[in-house]
């Protein structure tokens, strides 16, 4: 192995955990009570697919947009059509 495909390897590697680490304290994934079903599999799509619907529009810091949004619920869809 080479030292580019090492530290391609070790940054693919942290940006997974950054991204585990943002649904874990910001999305608060691990204090989830929901546990049963499929419920948990969708709860994690939608919590990735809120980080991924933030970095686009601007938001660099996931817990400034949770914290934006929070109150906005009627704006969520601004998101997914921008211009509404």
């Amino acid at each position: 192995m080479t030292d580019a495909l090492l530290a391609g390897a070790v940054r693919e590697h942290w940006h997974v955990e950054a991204h585990h680490h943002v649904r874990d304290t910001t999305l608060a994934k691990d204090a989830s009570k929901i546990r049963t079903g499929n419920t948990p599999r969708a709860m994690a799509i939608l919590r990735n697919l809120a980080i991924a619907l933030a970095r686009p529009t601007g938001w660099t810091n996931a817990a400034h947009a949770t914290d934006y949004r929070k109150p906005h619920p009627d704006h969520a869809l601004d998101l997914i059509q921008p211009g509404r």
